[in-house]
This record gives structure tokens, C-alpha cells and sequence, in this order.
């Protein structure tokens, strides 16, 4: 048997890394943030406590990863081309794509609501992640969008955010209350209130 190449050993890597944290995710949202050990993530997962840490330094180290993991999803739905500006049309398209990429993999976006509404972990991302790399793009990727188009950025973006994440939380954990007829009409409700022309020209302006 010829040896394993750089690149297959990246490859086992990272595969191995995704498989700890996605049970990670399960036993945060299932049992809470601070009730799972790391040995309970380990045994779980199939691999030695030891071995976990090759991956990850803590426990904190591994949601924090988990949220920059889901902060990248939603960005690249809303930034398909990475180009740090979101058009009507990829706009658009977010709202388009959502509902399906939520019903695509509704059990990892439950497990993601049902995590990020513990108490603990809301504390520790205020504290942590607030000033990481990924958030703050996203977060300017959003304000540039409005300030581009509303002379009221962030009363119309977290009106934006306060509708949307109603939606996304009833729609993944309660499915039953979203009739299937009355999605497409709430996408297009959307589309008449945030999808306009831009207006202004904020090229690096940032949220204040």
C-alpha cells in the first residue's frame, strides 16, 4: 500500500475535525453548553480525549468554531461571490435560497437555534466572538447593504434581522405553524421592503 500523500492526510484531517464538531453541536444543544464535557464530545465522537485536543485547544474553542462555521453559511448565501457587497440580485437570491437550504438540513439548523438560545453561550459569544474576523465582515457586509439604500441603515437592519430570524426559528422549529402556501407570499412581502435601489454611496463606511 502506497503512503498517504499531504493531501489525503489534510483530507482525514479535516474530516475528523468536522466529525467533532458536529457532535459537539448535538450534545451543546441537547445537554447545554456547560453540562457536556469534553470527554462526553470525545467518547461520542469515537476518538481519544487526547486526540480531540490535537483539534481543538477547549471546549470554547470548538463553539466558537461552530458559530464561525454558521456565520460563513449565511454569508456565502448572501455574498455568493465573495466580492464583500450584496446586490438586489444576490439579495434576491438569499431569500430564495433560505427556506430550501433550511428544509435541506432543518437538523443542523435546530441544533444551531436550540444552541444559540442558551443563556451561557450567549455570554460567552458577547464576550468572544464580537470582535472576530468573521462576524465583523458579516456584520459590514449587512450595514453596507442598507447604507446603501436607507438614509436609516440600522433601524432597517435590525428590522431586517428581527423578521428574519422570527421566521427561520418558527419555520425550523416549528414547521407545523409555517403553511407551505404562505411562504412564497412572506419572500415577496420581503423583497417590497428591503430590495431597493441604492441611493447612497458608502463605499467603506462602517456600523458606528
Amino acid at each position: 500500500m502506497s503512503p498517504r500523500t499531504p493531501e489525503q492526510f489534510e483530507k482525514i484531517r479535516e474530516a475528523k475535525s468536522q466529525l467533532i464538531l458536529n457532535t459537539a453541536l448535538r450534545l451543546f444543544a441537547e445537554r447545554g453548553f456547560y453540562a457536556t464535557t469534553v470527554r462526553a464530545i470525545a467518547k461520542k465522537a469515537g476518538v481519544s480525549k487526547g486526540l480531540m485536543y490535537n483539534y481543538f485547544e477547549s471546549k470554547d474553542e470548538i463553539l466558537l468554531v461552530l458559530f464561525e462555521q454558521f456565520i460563513t453559511l449565511v454569508s456565502s448565501l448572501l455574498d455568493p461571490d465573495n466580492n464583500d457587497e450584496i446586490t438586489n440580485k444576490e439579495m434576491e437570491s438569499f431569500f430564495m435560497q433560505l427556506t430550501s437550504t433550511m428544509s435541506e438540513d432543518r437538523d443542523y439548523w435546530k441544533l444551531y437555534f436550540q444552541l444559540s438560545m442558551q443563556t451561557e453561550v450567549l455570554e460567552l459569544l458577547r464576550a468572544r466572538i464580537s470582535s472576530g474576523e468573521m462576524l465583523v465582515r458579516y456584520v459590514q457586509l449587512i450595514y453596507k447593504y442598507f447604507a446603501d439604500r436607507f438614509p436609516d441603515p440600522k433601524q432597517q437592519m435590525l428590522f431586517f434581522s428581527f423578521i428574519l430570524k422570527g421566521f427561520s426559528l418558527q419555520y425550523v422549529l416549528t414547521p407545523e405553524s409555517v403553511p407551505e402556501e404562505e411562504i412564497e407570499p412572506f419572500w415577496e412581502r420581503m423583497k417590497e421592503m428591503f430590495i431597493v435601489e441604492k441611493k447612497y454611496n458608502t463605499n467603506n463606511l462602517n456600523p458606528k
